[in-house]
């Protein structure tokens, strides 16, 4: 008598087995594929997903700039990349995150639920945002992100229906934060939301 839990190296050679361990290798991939596209997958996820390099969990290794449009002065649009204010920005708020016009903070994908993602920086920190609605970074991995239709959004029950928008602070205009530069938050008009909100992968 034959013991069904042995699988001969002779079966798995059979064009009958063959052909249902790839059907079924193909309907798990295919299943993974529609979870992704209904949960809203980044162009680059879904790409990264057809190239993978290291397999489907290797996008979790991948490290992204967060590539936004922001409205500079006299309500021109630039292109710029979140980034921290750095410790010359002083205590508390050396944290919160503005716009540089290159690359700065690197951040890999964490999928949280229904598409969104938690963002950690690559300090080991998590993008957040505080109750007076600017972004910065904290220990705590509490506030997760989506990007629809290239606006940046947040789950915190507080600000979740108020896109990203950035705002010019510091040096001359008087206020606390003493390094000038367009700080990122939730409520600053809708002339200065945030658009064409990209994850790109970092160089």
């Amino acid at each position: 008598m034959t013991d069904p839990t042995n699988i001969s190296e002779d079966m798995l050679k059979k064009p009958g087995r063959r052909n249902w361990l790839r059907n079924a290798a193909m309907a798990a991939t295919g299943a993974l594929v529609l979870l992704l596209v209904l949960n809203g997958c980044t162009k680059e996820q879904w790409d990264h997903l057809k190239n993978p390099g290291g397999g489907v969990g290797g996008a979790q290794d991948t490290w992204y700039n967060l590539k936004v449009d922001y409205t500079i002065k006299k309500g021109k649009r630039a292109v710029g990349y979140l980034a921290p204010v750095g410790d010359n920005g002083g205590t508390p708020y050396y944290s919160y995150m503005r716009i540089l016009d290159g690359p700065a903070t690197k951040f890999r994908v964490h999928p949280a639920s229904d598409g969104w993602q938690y963002l950690e920086t690559d300090d080991g920190l998590w993008l957040t945002l505080s109750y007076g609605g600017f972004v910065y970074r904290d220990s705590q991995k509490s506030v997760a992100w989506k990007i629809v239709d290239g606006k940046l959004y947040s789950d915190y029950s507080r600000w979740k229906d108020y896109p990203a928008t950035s705002d010019l602070y510091g040096g001359l205009n008087g206020n606390i934060f003493a390094v000038e530069g367009y700080y990122v938050g939730v409520s600053q008009g809708v002339a200065n939301e945030l658009t064409n909100c990209e994850l790109v992968p970092a160089p």
